[in-house]
């Protein structure tokens, strides 16, 4: 009996974890006047200033939020072009490394 009740809750306990752990890298969706400001950068070809938006949504909760930089690089519509968007690339990096290794996950802060 002792037996089974240890067991139920070590099964409980571990299903919370992994709830948790899940959970963890959901992002809250982005506002809409943020996302209306993307959109307009997206369509006016200009990759510095969008990146650099991001930039600025990250600090304002970067715990929470720096999956959102993330996100940024896998949505870029096109490479960078000039040094600029270079620039602004290497920040975005730049801060999503230092947020990752802040929040103790150093092996995607390396990664970053």
């Amino acid at each position: 009996m002792v037996r089974r009740l240890l067991l139920v809750c070590c099964t409980i306990a571990m299903v919370v974890v992994i709830i948790a752990q899940s959970n963890k890298d959901a992002r809250p969706p982005k506002p809409l006047r943020l996302s209306q400001r993307l959109d307009s950068l997206r369509k006016a070809d200009n990759l510095t200033e969008w990146l650099y938006s991001f930039s600025e949504y990250v600090d304002t909760d970067p715990v929470n939020l720096i999956a959102s930089l993330a996100e940024a690089q896998s949505t870029a519509w096109r490479k960078c072009n000039t040094d600029e968007e270079r620039l602004a690339w290497f920040s975005c990096l730049a801060k999503q490394g230092y947020y990752f290794m802040y929040g103790g996950n150093i092996l995607r802060s390396i990664n970053a």
